[in-house]
């Protein structure tokens, strides 16, 4: 396999699930060039993503619901023998880090109707997070940016909630966003004050504002800040 062969991590994600035929895959190596059994091996050299059956780009431009099928379209090459296309059935499609634009700081993907991810848990053949963070995860060395570590947490925090509104619905998205936004110094100051439970009210159907009540052990009354 080409080192440099398009939307390898769609690759990798089908063959998850997937064999390529009952053979191997190898990444090539410059060093076997010229042994006739090394190029006499089969050589994938490019890797088409195809979703519904057009292309993921005239997909996308169609603004589509989830689609039903993804397929990347692998073709074959090898010494003395035509050339070969291999359809594998793919779960999920991820653009690649290199060809994204990060202008709004989305990774690009798209998973089938009913995929594995579709749960409670996010129970799949692989974790799906990490799955789209090795795929776009591109860091900045210009001057100023971020640590590696600050650019890598932020993206992964970034693809979580995605992840969870895309498998999960809105519920889940907004107690992801909840459970973030309680952080350790939040946590202590409610230990050190006594406080047990922690509301969000919303004042009317209307309203913008919310209200934040802290409740405290065996109390009938409750602090309230607007926010």
């Amino acid at each position: 396999m080409n080192s440099d062969i398009p939307n390898q991590h769609t690759l990798e994600a089908a063959l998850q699930v997937e064999s390529l035929r009952g053979r191997k895959l190898y990444k090539t190596d410059a060093q076997f060039h010229g042994y006739s059994w090394y190029d006499a091996l089969p050589q994938l050299t490019s890797a088409e993503v195809v979703v519904d059956d057009v292309t993921f780009a005239d997909w996308q431009a169609q603004s589509r619901p989830r689609p039903e099928k993804i397929e990347v379209l692998v073709a074959v090459t090898q010494t003395a023998q035509s050339d070969s296309i291999v359809r594998l059935p793919a779960t999920i499609h991820v653009v690649d880090g290199d060809d994204l634009d990060y202008s709004d700081d989305s990774p690009e993907f798209v998973a089938v109707r009913n995929s594995p991810w579709d749960n409670e848990n996010l129970d799949g053949p692989f974790d799906v997070v990490d799955f789209l963070l090795h795929a776009t995860f591109r860091s900045s060395d210009d001057a100023g940016a971020d640590s590696w570590d600050t650019q890598q947490d932020y993206l992964q925090g970034h693809i979580e909630h995605q992840v969870n509104l895309y498998f999960r619905g809105p519920r889940a998205a907004l107690l992801a966003l909840l459970q973030d936004a309680l952080s350790w110094d939040m946590r202590q100051y409610a230990n050190q004050v006594g406080v047990s439970e922690i509301r969000f009210l919303k004042p009317g159907a209307d309203e913008r504002s919310w209200r934040v009540e802290l409740i405290f052990p065996g109390s009938s009354s409750a602090s309230t800040q607007a926010t």
